[in-house]
């Protein structure tokens, strides 16, 4: 093969199966070690550096990934997963912002996927229409009839296994799809 030749798909498979397993030894790693450290130290910088776009993605990009992800729920197994492959990185009173556990189990509720799949079973029979005016926003709310807080303390729902997993809090017809300027009236009468 010539320098600046392409290698067949072929060629590419047969190196990288013959590389599955190798380890480097301990020599060899100083040796590349070292060689880092003496690039830097003679000017060399990274690869991507001064190159725009590569990890600053452009305002157009940026809302083009959001328009991608709108409305995209991950199934419950999905979430778990994701959750499982943060745990013991940044979680719990490793994170930065760790307050002692404070967070109420209502507010862990909320951001749960199965208040999210509530939430869209709500809009779903709403048809994503306040029910009070009667109008279709973007934002729209599910506004519980029995408050959610409620309905925890009246079951006797303390933990958030015993939350996601009692169906009395996940029913459909305890919702009630408002815009945002409505359920604000609800809640605060004004």
């Amino acid at each position: 093969m010539k320098k600046g030749e392409k290698m067949s798909l072929e060629q590419r498979a047969k190196i990288s199966a013959s590389n599955i397993g190798k380890k480097f030894t301990e020599a060899h790693k100083n040796k590349l070690k070292e060689s880092r450290i003496k690039f830097f130290q003679n000017g060399g910088t990274v690869w991507h550096k001064g190159k725009s776009g590569l990890y600053h993605p452009t305002e157009k990009t940026k809302l083009k990934m959001s328009l991608a992800h709108k409305g995209k729920i991950n199934s419950e197994s999905h979430c778990r997963n994701i959750s499982l492959s943060k745990s013991g990185k940044m979680m719990g009173s490793l994170a930065s912002n760790w307050k002692g556990g404070k967070s109420p189990l209502n507010k862990r509720l909320r951001t749960c996927p199965r208040y999210r799949k509530w939430k869209i079973e709500v809009f779903k029979r709403d048809n994503k229409k306040c029910q009070l005016c009667g109008i279709t926003e973007k934002e729209m709310d599910a506004h519980h009839k029995n408050e959610l807080q409620k309905m925890l303390d009246e079951f006797g729902i303390m933990t958030f296994e015993k939350a996601i997993n009692d169906d009395r809090l996940w029913i459909a017809e305890n919702g009630l799809t408002l815009c945002r300027k409505c359920h604000l009236k609800v809640h605060y009468e004004l």
